[in-house]
């Protein structure tokens, strides 16, 4: 059996550096991309699939979306020159682009984990916009699994609460 090869988006910290370990552990070649600077942009994300796992690891077999930020801020507070779209493109835009460049190039027979948050259905002071991204991103990913159920995709949502010991969870006690 060939080596199966996995690409985890945010991966360098947190829950999505813990992520690759444990793939890499259980024998995957992994490729691991930082949380933001991969996402916003799309040719950044082809540019990574086509120059870096094509020819470095070959087929892409899993995928895990763990790309997430959040700005604290109370309603009230965040006035008309608030940037509403940086934490939605990171959180949720980014899968999108993402899965329609992997659909665009025929990739075929992927397994998606999607680390959502419970604050998709727990809504938390301060973050309306994230919880709002993860309730998205929740849906982003059950279109996705019912689009590409056809050619193998199979698409799953994990949706942690508070997790210790990770950059999120530091930067809301923090800051809250």
């Amino acid at each position: 059996m060939s080596r199966k090869n996995a690409w985890v988006v945010g991966g360098t910290s947190g829950i999505g550096l813990a992520t690759a370990a444990i793939l890499k552990k259980r024998g995957r070649s992994v490729l691991t991309t930082g949380q933001e600077d991969d996402v916003r942009e799309w040719s950044e994300l082809e540019w990574i699939y086509t120059d870096v796992i094509l020819p470095n690891l070959g087929d892409l077999h899993e995928l895990v979306y763990c790309a997430g930020v959040n700005d604290l801020v109370w309603l009230g507070k965040m006035g008309p020159d608030y940037d509403y779209t940086g934490l939605l493109d990171v959180n949720v835009a980014g899968f999108v682009r993402l899965c329609d460049i992997l659909a665009d190039y025929s990739v075929e027979n992927l397994r998606v984990v999607v680390v959502g948050s419970d604050a998709a259905e727990r809504p938390m002071r301060t973050s309306m916009l994230y919880c709002a991204s993860k309730a998205a991103l929740h849906m982003a990913a059950q279109v996705a699994a019912r689009e590409m159920a056809a050619v193998g995709w199979r698409v799953n949502v994990v949706a942690p609460g508070m997790t210790s010991d990770t950059n999120m969870t530091k930067y809301i006690d923090d800051t809250v």
